[in-house]
């Protein structure tokens, strides 16, 4: 609806909280490999996480 030119306002009652609109796209393009080495992933990163984790004790 937005795409279309249809405003939508979302409201609480009769107070209006918010007006969505359409993202913008980006002209640049995205550059594979700019940040390499920058993040680092632990090998065990998707292993299961431990029941202590789950019960806020880890």
């Amino acid at each position: 609806m937005v795409f279309a030119g249809t405003e939508i306002v979302l409201t609480e009652g009769n107070t209006p909280l918010a007006r969505p609109v359409p993202i913008a796209s980006s002209t640049t393009p995205r550059t594979a490999g700019l940040h390499a080495g920058a993040i680092w992933t632990s090998d065990d990163f998707d292993e299961p996480l431990s029941e202590d984790f789950w019960a806020g004790t880890a």
